[in-house]
């Protein structure tokens, strides 16, 4: 009521004239608003803890009255002494002013004497030995007890004014590092990479960690410099943040505090147990990472960018300015691709690079979208490009989806597309998810598919432990396409442990693998080929898990797949409903007559065929076409079995092949 009653009378002041009076007027007010700030601060004991008083001696600094000035260090005050004695009992408070006049109007420090201050813990507000907030010069010293001589002790204090606050001592028998350089630069795969130089190497029991955020330290996470070399240099790899939108900071610390302790007591005790652990602490740097995909490169005029989409980012490569050199591709969110993303070659002009790498980044799964009426992907005469849908290229966890949902039969409509004699080339632990629907026997295209347009070929290039199939419920005709020229083989192209499944159409031929005119020399090992639905057929049309259709195509591998069942697992069956001329094949094969194919150790089994489908003589043909072929071998020098056995059925399952007709054909139970 005493501040209220002041502020009437500095305001009531005044003379007739208005604007003098409103001059007065003002300045009154201003006056009254100085004097209740300052009232408020002796008072009400506004203003920042700035000085530590202890009865310790200090040998570095020379002490000023057993009193220092606190240091701001990042969010929080500092001082460090170092004991030039043994003894059993000192003192300590935080207070206002200077070291020359300090003023206790306000102290932090325990409320009641006799509390003993314990070293290397997280002191929380309300700690009967911790920084209490005193109005009045209220209060008791705190006490340090067992102090070593020659020891380091840091005193860490928050610099709340108006509310206790939190500390912590550390003690150390060694003088802390001091950070002469934090260093940020681009690292591969959007990640960052911190270089940290040290006044001198840590000692031991000292940890240097990174810290770092993407919400301003509401949260963080720290990871440990431990490979500290000559020049008491380290490094560390700040991971790329879980996803686009976001400015990332970073800083360096060290502490006495292992990471677990620190960990544990953040998990109790919030974020801000960081500060009082604290030693030492560097700059910072901060990095925004605006879109999804981010692009890092060794050279180039621009080392790391980020994209909207991976048209964006194609395009920038091919450029030749932004990016060159070794460049890795980050997917720190999900891209819906509204045109083809094209990457061409690196070894001509503009673009120039050496190899790309490919991987989602920031621990969650990410899409490449679009519903395009052509490739969502081209690799236009690319080379040494390895997509890997692992985060951070480890492990065996799909992360990646790469989905084109357009249910086009035009040409060249396919998720990924290799063409210009793209080579050397990696696709492994993706889900690539496709709908084209054209002929398999008469279009080019597919979920995955290694196209016409070369001069040399598309060689070299390999598939492996990726889930191939639809987009959705709009199935593909073809799972992979491997078509090529004449002169221009499509050769030593690897199809290895892939689920590849779902492929099917009601109206036209269909296959898992599909490899026609133009390929040669190429293995498919280690495959399953499965259906998870009943797939019907409206018109007779064959469907094959594995189709080489080339008569000029030489030395082929076909081994160890499994076809059937309705699962990777090995469950359930492979369901198909036909019509008149409706068949199903394993493996049909029409190769070339030089190098033979191998068809070694595969296993076709749990397949079930019903429906009206039933053989029939095609012209020229003198046996029935059957609706159920294993292996089919229509042309060409093939060994079958002859190193490994294939397997037909099951000898211990009964009804592993199943097939019953609902016609009157005299050729419904035909079955080879």
């Amino acid at each position: 009521m005493k501040m209220k009653t002041l502020i009437l009378k500095l305001v009531s002041g005044g003379g007739k004239c208005p604007v003098r009076g409103m001059s007065v007027m003002l300045q009154n007010l201003w006056i009254g608003v100085v004097i209740i700030f300052l009232l408020l601060m002796k008072f009400e004991g506004f203003g920042q803890p700035t000085v530590l008083y202890t009865s310790l001696s200090n040998t570095t600094p020379a002490s000023t009255n057993n009193r220092w000035s606190l240091n701001t260090v990042g969010a929080f005050r500092q001082y460090r002494f170092q004991a030039n004695e043994t003894g059993p009992k000192y003192y300590w408070a935080f207070s206002l002013g200077t070291p020359a006049s300090w003023d206790y109007s306000t102290n932090w420090r325990p409320w009641t004497s006799g509390n003993v201050m314990s070293y290397n813990i997280f002191i929380p507000v309300g700690w009967a030995n911790g920084a209490r907030r005193n109005t009045s010069s209220g209060g008791s010293d705190g006490e340090l007890n067992n102090i070593q001589n020659g020891y380091y002790y840091t005193f860490n204090v928050s610099p709340n004014a108006a509310t206790d606050n939190i500390m912590a001592v550390l003690e150390t028998s060694f003088n802390p590092v001091s950070f002469v350089s934090l260093v940020d630069a681009p690292a591969p795969y959007g990640a960052r990479l911190a270089t940290v130089t040290l006044s001198s190497t840590p000692s031991a029991g000292e940890h240097v960690y990174i810290r770092y955020t993407t919400d301003n330290y509401t949260t963080s996470t720290i990871l440990e410099i431990t490979n500290f070399g000559a020049g008491a240099i380290g490094t560390a790899i700040v991971p790329v943040p879980s996803t686009n939108g976001v400015t990332q900071k970073y800083y360096a610390y060290s502490s006495n505090k292992t990471k677990n302790q620190i960990d544990v007591d953040v998990g109790s005790n919030g974020q801000v147990v960081h500060d009082m652990f604290t030693l030492s602490l560097s700059s910072g740097a901060s990095n925004v990472f605006t879109n999804p995909v981010v692009v890092t490169s060794s050279g180039g005029s621009t080392l790391m960018n980020s994209y909207a989409t991976m048209k964006d980012a194609f395009d920038a490569i091919n450029s030749g300015t932004n990016h060159t050199g070794t460049i890795t591709i980050a997917l720190i969110g999900n891209t819906t691709e509204a045109a083809t993303a094209v990457l061409n070659p690196g070894n001509v002009a503009p673009a120039s690079y050496s190899s790309i790498g490919i991987q989602p980044a920031g621990g969650s799964a990410r899409t490449i979208t679009g519903n395009l009426a052509a490739p969502l992907l081209d690799f236009n005469g690319a080379d040494v490009v390895t997509i890997d849908g692992r985060q951070g290229g480890t492990g065996s966890t799909d992360s990646l989806t790469i989905r084109n949902n357009s249910t086009s039969a035009a040409a060249n409509t396919s998720t990924i597309h290799f063409m210009a004699d793209a080579t050397n080339n990696i696709i492994k632990y993706c889900n690539v998810l496709g709908s084209a629907t054209m002929d398999v026997t008469t279009v080019e295209g597919g979920t995955i598919c290694f196209g016409t347009e070369s001069a040399t070929g598309n060689d070299n290039n390999t598939v492996t432990n990726c889930n191939i199939g639809p987009a959705g419920t709009n199935l593909p005709t073809k799972g992979i396409c491997i078509k090529g020229n004449a002169g221009a083989l499509n050769d030593e192209i690897t199809i290895t442990n892939n689920n590849i499944y779902d492929y099917f159409s009601a109206t036209v031929p269909s296959s898992g693998i599909y490899s026609g005119a133009g390929s040669s020399a190429c293995t498919f090992t280690n495959n399953k080929f499965y259906q998870t639905g009943v797939r019907t057929q409206t018109t007779g049309k064959q469907h094959a898990a594995i189709w080489i259709n080339n008569t000029s195509g030489n030395n082929f591998t076909v081994s160890n797949n499994i076809i059937g069942y309705s699962s990777p697992t090995g469950t359930d069956t492979t369901r198909l409903v036909g019509v008149v001329w409706t068949q199903f094949t394993g493996i049909c094969l029409s190769v070339g007559p030089t190098i033979p194919t191998s068809v070694q150790g595969n296993t076709i089994a749990a397949i079930r065929i019903s429906g009206s489908c039933y053989g029939i003589f095609p012209i020229g043909f003198p046996i029935p076409t059957p609706p159920f072929i294993g292996i089919e071998v229509q042309a060409g020098e093939v060994n079958i079995g002859t190193v490994v056995g294939n397997t037909i059925g099951s000898m211990s399952a009964t009804k592993s092949i199943n097939y019953t007709s609902s016609s009157n054909s005299t050729y419904s139970s035909c079955i080879v």
